[in-house]
């Protein structure tokens, strides 16, 4: 390009030198001269100019080493806390896992103590139940003793001694008819002047 501008320079240079020094020709031969001159040299210059090609400019970034080590660095440290929090983050866990599981061993001990106090409830009222139980028997049974001793349980035949009567003050010898009489209300002497002296008399029969 430069070749280029500098034919039409010298060109330029070449039609005024013409035009001083040929001035004997006819102007208008004068510029038939230049003009031919400057279409030569154009011609010469367009064909001996070579073809250039656009250039290409590449842009290379150089790194610093500086800022390399930093980037490493801030690299480095970001692993480590994230190494660190997810240590935590399992720690956590482990923690959380531990409490429930706890929890759960809690619940099972409750549930067994709750069982095994009902149990014992049970048996405790089993066992109330039937003391309760033995005990009305055992009162029934004193009842019906009770009841049969009102009723005369002592027949007086079969004492072979004397047997007086605390409530009507009567006593009976062995040989005399036997009489149902209370057991509650038995007195035994060994004389019939005992009996008299306390008070009684000998039965009739």
């Amino acid at each position: 390009m430069g070749n280029f501008f500098l034919w039409i320079f010298l060109s330029i240079i070449g039609y005024f030198i013409a035009k001083k020094w040929l001035f004997r020709a006819q102007p208008h031969s004068i510029r038939i001269y230049a003009v031919v001159f400057s279409i030569s040299a154009l011609g010469l210059a367009v064909t001996t100019h070579p073809t250039t090609k656009p250039t290409t400019h590449y842009l290379v970034k150089k790194v610093k080493a500086d800022n390399f080590s930093s980037n490493k660095a801030t690299n480095e440290s970001l692993n480590a806390e994230k190494s660190s929090l997810q240590k935590q983050a399992d720690q956590l866990k482990e923690q959380v896992s531990s409490a429930e599981e706890e929890s759960e061993a809690i619940a099972s001990s409750k549930e067994a103590q709750s069982s095994k106090a009902a149990a014992e409830a049970k048996a405790q009222a089993e066992a109330e139940a039937e003391s309760s139980s033995i005990a009305q028997a055992k009162a029934q049974e004193q009842r019906q003793s009770t009841t049969k001793i009102n009723q005369g349980d002592l027949n007086t035949a079969t004492t072979g001694r004397i047997v007086g009567n605390a409530r009507s003050k009567i006593y009976h010898v062995p040989g005399q008819a036997g009489y149902n009489m209370n057991s509650a209300n038995t007195v035994f002497f060994n004389s019939e002047q005992e009996a008299i002296a306390a008070g009684y008399r000998r039965a009739k029969r």
